[in-house]
């Protein structure tokens, strides 16, 4: 027998808890012999349950992961609309307070947790990809050398792009360089349909 903690669950049947992968996978086990011994009489029948279930558990997968989104996507929602209709008010009420307190930290302590400001580093955004490939491929090979790595896309895409704008002060067709600044926090950053 296991450490895991095994529940009644609605849709699962039977929930299994427990912080050791090791152990939910055992007790899964446990749990599917019981399942297999009651509902399977021979090979052919545990072949048609086995791919019965297959499919079963990845349409519950597929649809949790899609409510997970939808979830997401009404949260993120509210929050930009948060953001839009309150955030500024509260980020001019922090700026206030921060200059009433003598201006020498750049945040405020609430009762429920702290806002202020955080400096942001100088940083370049893609803003068109194919201004950007248009323009790289007609630069020189030594530029396009310095360059390829932006197109690698196991590393940090931008930091070629930085370090050449840092060296020659050219800023490549599609990219656009965003000074440092202090950034609010609680973010109130809205899309730009909601921000007009």
């Amino acid at each position: 027998m296991t450490d895991a903690i095994k529940k009644r669950d609605p849709i699962l049947g039977v929930q299994i808890e427990s912080d050791d992968e090791i152990e939910i996978i055992k007790a899964e086990a446990e749990v599917l012999e019981t399942e297999v011994s009651e509902q399977v009489a021979d090979e052919q029948g545990l072949a048609e349950w086995y791919v019965r279930k297959m499919d079963d558990l990845q349409r519950q997968r597929d649809t949790v992961r899609k409510q997970a989104r939808a979830i997401d996507n009404a949260l993120k929602g509210r929050q930009s609309a948060l953001a839009w209709k309150i955030g500024r008010q509260v980020e001019n009420f922090v700026r206030e307070e921060i200059v009433r307190n003598g201006g020498k930290r750049k945040s405020i302590k609430l009762l429920s947790g702290n806002a202020g400001f955080r400096k942001i580093k100088p940083k370049v955004v893609l803003t068109d990809e194919e201004a950007f490939r248009e323009w790289f491929d007609h630069q020189p090979d030594d530029i396009r050398a310095e360059l390829q790595g932006c197109f690698d896309l196991k590393f940090a895409r931008k930091t070629p792009v930085l370090d050449y704008f840092n060296s020659t002060g050219d800023m490549p067709d599609g990219f656009e360089f965003e000074a440092e600044h202090d950034k609010f926090y609680p973010s109130t950053e809205v899309p730009a349909l909601l921000d007009q």
